[in-house]
């Protein structure tokens, strides 16, 4: 049963379209498809998820013919093997989120190179061509029969419009289905030659236009094109890559005196980075990288550690670097950390394909406050179910270590207004004595990953944003949670920007493992002990309040927040209403918690990005319940209470193996 729906990732690598990434979905088509669609290519093609992908494409080039031409046997207890993990965590956020409508749905990691109609699907596949990253495309396609209204030619591309079509007459259409066909019209269509060259057994039907190789080179993509003004040039550049030992260099510091010289070399150096010998290779870098804000060290894989180390040491403005590419290196984790101690104002980190470098040791290295990015192959990975089977995404793999994340955890907690009201009455303050309701909460882990205070902010937000739209509020849940919450908190982290957005934001990062499994339908079930919770490490609250009457009618939905860390301090400053000291607590709105996460150093914007972001949550929950509703539009989405909080760490166990027991005995004794 079900509206199911097969999605593709395809691109050019060596010469010959290949399938990267594939999944499977059991609820897709129609508007919904090609609503995903749209977000799926606004991801593939956002600058900030670039370099990654381009790391995997050329990664891509690497792989044998043995690899692309294995089959996955279900049944075997076969391992699957996620071989593109970039490619396939942007995949399925974009065709599993959208936090701006309220759209969540679980997906499963199908063989990567399954064949384009081996999936069980009645609605159509969707493929998405991605050899161009600043010019992707894509397509439908319909090899079986679709489930539609109208039936559309088979084994051809697709447009949307075709594609929805099928599934809406004119008495159905919207006009919101021709908005997004608007946003859809500035990507192109995938022609049925490249169908023909990805799956050469398929029964395509359709004219190629032919194909040109559009395949990308990962150092040219990313540097500007050698350009040289005279034939001079040409032969000094020569002269330096053609040394042999350092000292016949000396002669450079003349030639620097051509401005144009020092772009050139290294231009020619990226382009040819095995040209030269290693001790030279690793003298001209030294020059050509000062002034840099972004170095990129990738190309270079015959460097040594040592060879890594002396070049970033050598810059004498290490303080200007803000970005560091070191893919492909075979540099271990002890020089990793030295490497990055040299690096005060360091903000991303590319450490992809480097084997030496376990995600364990990478984040051991991490000593720089201000890094916001880090992408490292196997912390992407390992977020990725490779199970056999049909592996869920919402029962993803358990967290394998803690991270020096602010935020180790989320509570989350919701009821119906009208049966907290039968069970208990509100604090003084408007929250609700938690204790004493029915509704059980969730614990939901936020570690195994990277994850900045910033990407927290952005995160939260969108998260909550998921939380108020649609029809969420208003849906008939009984007892306990509803099972999106954890995957939606983990599709809204892994989408975190790391800076204050400007308007809608697609950079992708890797995804929470475990939250999806974190989740209590009913109401018998108790609550999972908290993480362990010490002083530093902070645990994010949300309360949400909604209702099952209609959507106008009834009282108004409420969204509560508390940031909580445990301090072995008392705090007198109970005059602000920021913060309260709760026994051993610390409760901070967003502000405190901000200043205490950053340090005093909170990102300029961020606080104003959030009171925005609030507001339009809002905006959005005073259009909810009836002309009776009593809720002024402050109460909406307010900062939540000590009580309340209290009332809420009471509903879960002591844990046995952390400290959060004995805190949780003193403050609420």
């Amino acid at each position: 049963m079900g509206q199911r729906h097969q999605l593709f990732v395809i691109a050019r690598v060596n010469g010959r379209y290949r399938s990267l990434a594939a999944i499977h979905h059991q609820w897709l088509y129609g508007f919904t498809a090609i609503s995903q669609c749209h977000r799926i290519l606004n991801i593939f093609q956002a600058v900030e998820n670039r370099v990654p992908l381009q790391h995997e494409m050329q990664a891509a080039k690497q792989c044998p013919d043995t690899m692309w031409d294995a089959r996955f046997s279900w049944g075997t207890g076969q391992h699957m093997d996620v071989h593109f993990p970039f490619v396939s965590t942007c995949l399925i956020l974009g065709a599993s989120f959208d936090p701006d409508q309220g759209y969540e749905h679980g997906v499963s990691i199908e063989p990567f190179n399954m064949s384009y109609d081996a999936g069980d699907n009645n609605n159509g596949i969707t493929i998405v061509d991605i050899t161009q990253l600043d010019n992707v495309r894509y397509c439908f396609v319909d090899f079986y029969g679709m489930e539609s209204e109208r039936e559309v030619p088979l084994n051809t591309p697709l447009s949307a419009r075709t594609y929805l079509e099928a599934y809406y007459g004119p008495e159905k259409w919207r006009d919101e289905y021709d908005e997004k066909l608007k946003g859809l019209q500035g990507f192109g269509l995938i022609n049925v030659g490249v169908l023909q060259e990805t799956w050469p057994a398929g029964e395509w039907n359709g004219t190629s236009n032919g194909e040109q190789d559009h395949s990308t080179n990962l150092e040219v993509s990313r540097l500007s094109a050698r350009s040289l003004a005279d034939t001079s040039l040409d032969i000094l550049i020569d002269n330096a890559l053609g040394a042999q030992h350092v000292d016949d260099l000396s002669w450079m510091q003349e030639a620097e005196l051509v401005r144009e010289f020092i772009p050139a070399l290294k231009s020619r150096l990226y382009q040819q980075p095995t040209i030269a010998g290693l001790a030279v290779i690793t003298r001209l870098l030294s020059r050509v990288l000062q002034g840099m804000s972004q170095v990129d060290l990738s190309p270079f894989i015959q460097l040594s550690s040592d060879d890594v180390l002396t070049i970033i040491t050598s810059l004498p403005d290490k303080h200007l670097l803000t970005l560091l590419d070191l893919s492909n290196m075979t540099i271990t984790g002890a020089v990793l950390e030295r490497i990055l101690g040299l690096l005060p104002n360091i903000r991303r980190l590319y450490i992809m394909n480097t084997t030496n470098v376990t995600w364990k040791s990478a984040l051991s290295a991490l000593n720089c406050p201000d890094i916001r990015d880090v992408y490292h192959t196997e912390l992407i990975r390992n977020a990725i179910p490779g199970e056999t089977e049909h592996a869920i995404v919402r029962d993803a793999l358990q967290t394998w270590g803690a991270s020096n994340n602010p935020i180790v955890q989320l509570l989350w907690v919701q009821g119906e207004v009208s049966v907290i009201s039968r069970e208990t009455t509100r604090l003084h303050d408007g929250g609700i004595d938690w204790s004493t309701s029915s509704a059980v909460p969730g614990a939901f882990p936020l570690t195994g990953t990277f994850m900045p205070p910033v990407k927290i902010v952005t995160g939260l937000t969108q998260l909550l944003n998921y939380a108020t739209s649609g029809d969420r509020y208003i849906s008939a849940w009984t007892g306990g949670l509803p099972d999106d919450i954890g995957r939606a908190a983990a599709y809204s982290f892994a989408l975190a920007s790391s800076h204050v957005p400007d308007g809608p934001s697609f950079q992708v990062g890797s995804l929470f493992s475990v939250l999806g499994s974190q989740s209590h339908r009913y109401s018998g079930q108790p609550p999972t002990p908290l993480h362990g919770m010490y002083s530093g490490q902070w645990t994010v609250v949300i309360i949400q309040e909604y209702s099952t009457r209609e959507k106008h009618t009834g009282p108004k939905p409420r969204l509560r927040y508390a940031f909580l860390t445990p301090t072995e301090q008392d705090t007198q400053e109970s005059n602000q209403q920021s913060f309260w000291s709760a026994g051993n607590f610390l409760i901070a709105d967003i502000n405190l918690f901000l200043q205490r996460a950053m340090r005093g150093k909170v990102e300029p914007g961020l606080e104003e990005y959030w009171d925005q972001q609030m507001e339009a949550l809002k905006s959005r929950l005073e259009k909810c319940g009836g002309p009776g509703s009593e809720e002024s539009p402050k109460d909406l989405v307010s900062f939540s209470s000590r009580e309340e909080v209290l009332s809420l760490l009471r509903c879960f166990p002591e844990s046995k193996n952390d400290i959060t027991g004995s805190h949780l005995a003193r403050c609420t004794s």
